[in-house]
């Protein structure tokens, strides 16, 4: 295909996405006082971190990233303050109710919480790290997860509060993007979990990115959007070492001594092409290899709330009917299902519901109005049961596709279990794709940050990486 361009003036970097790794990198770069260029091919910055405001009183949603995961040594706490951004910690023990619109004993709630959180986060990665046999690498994390003598079921007295906990775990797939049964058990917990509780970031993520925003053109840089970029061509990659690069769009042509990528792991698996020469088979093989994972949400906003003020809900299914929470025409169902008050966290008079890894993606089939029928249901089934009570519609309802969106083609980066006849997949691969190909072409995103995969705060650690990698470069480019 023969492309129409103009030559634009050179640049020392040019950043191909304007995600927070891209912007963090762009930042750090332009700061130095050398020229950065990034090119976003959205019409908005911030990739999967999207801050949507539904008017100007303030009430807003984040569609994409809504958490810092793990208050202690996140580097994203010191920003938030710094922004004067409102951190929401959130308690381990959430609502469950059953499907009456009961709300479970408090005993009990604190019983399955403590266990969830022991197996999930201490136990099951202690056996997979610590135990005197290391684990073959087709067993799914499911399957120490789910055995009778997993810690998930401790102290629990019969069938109904095990199928509970159960339901309550298997919720967590919108931790790991993939369902237990995919993810990997010999890889997990190998990594460096940031510590304490989790926050809501109940200002919204996006003052993050507009400060970033404000930051690159205060210090001289370009942001340039609508514009997808076609290819990234390392020029005179003879060998393992190039000249220069190009980075084509359908409008223009850019060329710098370095370029960044940061775009995600689904569209690098989906764009080959992106590359020219090709990739080394190595870093095709790593690509292919590591999994991206999907968490879509669904927003149902009201004039005014209805339902009972509480920061977070489980939705726990009929276990006479399981599939009775399912989505309108398959999914699961046999999980609960993680709803937030925004209500109550934000001042938003809306509920958001999380819908992960599998259902995710029937989630995507759907169109708006089978979703908001089928939400609407739910809420009031869980949250108002007395019959009579008229419960007003939603006055509108926002449902993400992460998957189908081209920009991003899924949510963030999951260890698979190894696949028969297929080589398995390991944190090396995370390093693979951190690594520059030709000294020319570097690489950020949360999929390329192996203690902190699968994170806002892994993504920002990874552009903050590359660039003082490049401004090392650039330095020494300088001095010759």
């Amino acid at each position: 295909m023969t492309i129409s361009s103009t030559r634009k003036p050179c640049a020392s970097v040019i950043v191909v996405g304007g995600g927070i790794s891209g912007l963090a990198a762009a930042r750090h770069i332009a700061m130095e006082g050398y020229k950065v260029i990034v090119i976003e091919a959205r019409d908005r910055l911030g990739g999967r971190v999207h801050t949507h405001k539904y008017d100007t009183d303030g009430n807003m949603v984040d569609l994409g990233a809504s958490f810092v995961h793990g208050v202690v040594g996140n580097p994203l706490v010191k920003i938030a303050k710094k922004l004067d951004m409102r951190l929401r910690t959130l308690h381990p023990v959430r609502r469950a109710i059953d499907h009456n619109g009961r709300a479970l004993d408090d005993d009990l709630q604190d019983k399955i919480a403590k266990n969830v959180l022991q197996a999930f986060f201490y136990d099951t990665p202690k056996r997979a790290q610590a135990s005197d046999k290391i684990p073959s690498s087709d067993i799914p994390l499911s399957q120490p997860m789910f055995e009778p003598s997993s810690s998930l079921f401790a102290g629990l007295k019969d069938p109904l509060e095990a199928f509970y906990a159960r339901a309550v775990m298997k919720e967590f797939d919108g931790w790991t993007g993939a369902a237990l049964e995919d993810v990997s058990f010999r890889w997990w917990g190998f990594d460096r979990e940031t510590d304490g509780p989790d926050a809501f970031v109940s200002s919204g993520y996006g003052k993050i990115i507009d400060w970033l925003e404000a930051e690159i053109l205060e210090h001289g840089g370009e942001i340039h959007l609508n514009e997808e970029v076609l290819n990234v061509e390392a020029v005179g990659a003879l060998g393992i070492e190039a000249s220069h690069t190009i980075v084509t769009t359908a409008r223009a042509t850019y060329e710098a001594p370095y370029t960044l990528v940061t775009i995600p792991l689904g569209v690098l698996k989906s764009k080959p092409e992106l590359f020219s020469p090709p990739l080394p088979p190595r870093r095709q093989a790593a690509i292919s290899r590591l999994g991206f994972g999907l968490l879509n949400k669904v927003i149902l906003k009201y004039e005014e709330a209805w339902w009972p003020r509480c920061d977070e809900y489980l939705f726990l299914p009929d276990p006479a009917n399981p599939g009775g929470l399912t989505l309108p025409r398959g999914g699961t169902g046999d999980k609960a299902v993680f709803v937030l008050d925004l209500w109550a966290l934000t001042g938003t008079p809306a509920l958001l519901l999380f819908v992960g890894a599998d259902d995710g993606e029937v989630l995507e089939t759907f169109g708006d109005e089978e979703i908001k029928t089928w939400a609407e249901g739910l809420v009031v089934q869980y949250l108002m049961p007395q019959k009579g009570i008229e419960v007003p519609p939603a006055s509108s309802v926002i449902v993400t596709r992460w998957k189908s969106d081209p920009y991003a083609l899924g949510s963030y980066s999951y260890i698979p279990k190894a696949r028969p006849g297929e080589e398995a997949c390991t944190p090396l691969d995370m390093v693979e794709l951190s690594m520059p190909v030709w000294d020319r072409i570097f690489f950020a995103g949360e999929h390329t940050e192996r203690e902190w995969f699968a994170s806002v705060h892994g993504a920002w650690a990874s552009g903050q990486r590359e660039g003082q990698k490049l401004i090392g470069l650039l330095g020494g480019m300088n001095e010759d």
